[in-house]
């Protein structure tokens, strides 16, 4: 069972909580972009001088048919796997601020994947590349010590 089954929070109200977490640790930008077609969503932010984008992967209607559950029609078990998965987002962020707020971790530490480099890309996108990269150059790993 996951952490948000069954609710019954909206999606609006969830996205409108995620913007007041950010707003009230700081972020001086803000938006949301849903690419519901693509099957996913950001979150984008400022926060202490550094710009994030946040990819939320949206469940598909193909998703919800294939997995039926709580014998909900495919159309409505659609809309609360969208509920349920902006309320993880919202405890997701919410734990994330929550660790720098107490001093133990940093913005940049917690939201690292998710920072916009100077390319416009994240540096999840980056270092995924460069990963595969070196994977097809059959590198031998590079292991400490």
């Amino acid at each position: 069972m996951s952490y948000a089954a069954g609710t019954s929070v909206p999606v609006e109200r969830s996205k409108a909580e995620i913007e007041k977490l950010l707003r009230s640790r700081g972020a001086s930008r803000y938006g949301v972009v849903s690419k519901e077609d693509e099957g996913r969503a950001f979150v984008g932010f400022t926060l202490d001088g550094a710009s994030f984008r946040f990819e939320v992967p949206l469940p598909t209607l193909r998703e919800a048919t294939a997995k039926p559950r709580r014998r909900l029609p495919p159309g409505k078990l659609r809309e609360q796997m969208m509920r349920e998965r902006w309320r993880a987002v919202v405890l997701l962020i919410k734990a994330k601020l929550e660790m720098v707020a107490l001093g133990m971790s940093s913005v940049e530490q917690q939201f690292f994947s998710d920072m916009i480099l100077p390319s416009g890309r994240t540096t999840r996108e980056t270092m995924a590349d460069l990963i595969r990269r070196g994977l097809a150059d059959d590198a031998p790993p590079q292991l400490p010590g």
